[in-house]
């Protein structure tokens, strides 16, 4: 799979999830700035299993429900 295709999706599972990259970094055993710059397609110096190890963890986090929220209707 394409380096940017894997680091735009890995950006939307965690978005999905609720994640900061500080938490995935601390998770992993990363830096925020590595994770980033994978995220973003720019040089980065994760290897092959880090990223793969990144991907199946976000993976393995349940995606919150919704919320539904009342809105009030004004008029």
């Amino acid at each position: 799979m394409d380096e940017d295709l894997r680091g735009y999706q890995s950006y939307w599972k965690r978005i999905a999830r609720h994640v900061s990259l500080s938490e995935a970094g601390k998770q992993l055993g990363l830096r925020a700035s590595q994770l980033s710059a994978f995220e973003r397609g720019n040089a980065h110096d994760l290897t092959e299993e880090q990223i793969a190890a990144y991907i199946a963890w976000l993976e393995s986090i349940e995606v919150p429900e919704p919320v539904e929220q009342d809105i009030e209707e004004t008029g």
